[in-house]
């Protein structure tokens, strides 16, 4: 009942993406919450085989092979308009693929 109005927020969301300052603050403090994981040798073990692993053609790393929660230093001196480019190199066709799972009206979803 709810994968409907749950898509049409993800698509809104992909499409018209906020990015301010505002989001590079939130990126910062999730960034620092988690950092403390950089410590664990089996999460920097996963995250250098992610990077290795989801590579295209060229060997340049694809989203899935990015850090998914960064670094504190990463974030220090991030800008909005850096955070808009990374949305519009690497959150976009043809990198970008919206799946849904479960027993679902694939026609309407469609």
């Amino acid at each position: 009942a709810n994968a409907l109005p749950l898509l049409d927020t993800l698509l809104a969301i992909l499409s018209r993406p906020r990015l301010n300052e505002d989001d590079v603050k939130a990126a910062r403090e999730t960034v620092e919450f988690g950092d403390a994981s950089t410590n664990s040798v089996a999460a920097r073990a996963t995250s250098f085989l992610r990077s290795q692993l989801y590579r295209d053609a060229r060997g340049r790393r694809l989203a899935y092979g990015l850090q998914t929660d960064g670094t504190a230093g990463a974030t220090q001196n991030l800008t909005a308009a850096q955070l808009q480019n990374l949305f519009s190199r690497f959150i976009t066709a043809p990198r970008l693929v919206v799946s849904v799972a479960g027993d679902a009206d694939y026609g309407r979803l469609r």
